[in-house]
């Protein structure tokens, strides 16, 4: 895993590693306070009220919860399973507050390992780039940043039949790139373990 993260680099690609650490923990932070505002103001809808339904039964020892909203077992709402063993160990204190930085942590992970990814596809290069390394790859770590998508995914409500797979596609996809079959096997089947929405983008991979 300190490989995967943390490979040697050239002195460019290094200094650029250290910047994006830096960018992308205020990022989080950034995530973490407008996740916060959205619980502590009630500003969620009826999405959340039913994974945060589900969280706290499980949470409670209710391993086939009961969605009221829906009116069916939750694990029929889109089959989010990775839900059961995360919601049966968040005992600290969070409250609701729980799903939501658990969604944080996801789209913060995904983005954090394509960008390990790319500096070492950076790295590994054997042909020259037409431009610099590190201007390659502070470009890459402006697109991550700047993706709408990653703020829109954390900023209405919660979505974890999306947001819950997003680190394992990436490191699905990168197992692909080196033909590591037994690990794109593993990431595989984390998956489809977030769900019917998730198995859309394992077909995508393939």
């Amino acid at each position: 895993m300190t490989a995967l993260l943390w490979p040697t680099l050239p002195t460019g690609l290094s200094r650029l590693r250290r910047i994006a650490a830096v960018v992308f923990a205020a990022q989080l932070v950034g995530f973490v306070i407008w996740s916060f505002a959205l619980w502590s103001h009630f500003s969620l809808t009826d999405d959340y009220a039913v994974y945060w339904q589900g969280w706290w039964n499980l949470n409670h020892g209710h391993l086939n919860p009961y969605d009221s909203l829906g009116t069916f077992s939750f694990w029929r709402d889109h089959g989010v399973l990775l839900m059961w063993p995360i919601a049966l160990v968040t005992h600290f204190g969070l409250g609701g507050l729980a799903p939501l930085l658990v969604q944080d942590l996801s789209v913060f992970a995904a983005e954090v390992l394509a960008f390990a990814w790319i500096l070492r596809i950076l790295r590994e290069d054997a042909e020259a780039p037409p431009l610099p390394g590190w201007l390659l790859g502070g470009a890459a770590l402006l697109f991550l940043v700047v993706n709408p998508w990653s703020y829109w995914a954390i900023a209405f409500d919660l979505h974890l039949d999306i947001t819950l797979p997003a680190p394992f596609v990436v490191l699905a996809l990168r197992a692909l790139y080196y033909r590591r079959y037994r690990a794109l096997a593993t990431w595989a089947v984390l998956i489809l373990l977030c769900g019917d929405v998730a198995a859309s983008y394992l077909v995508a991979i393939g």
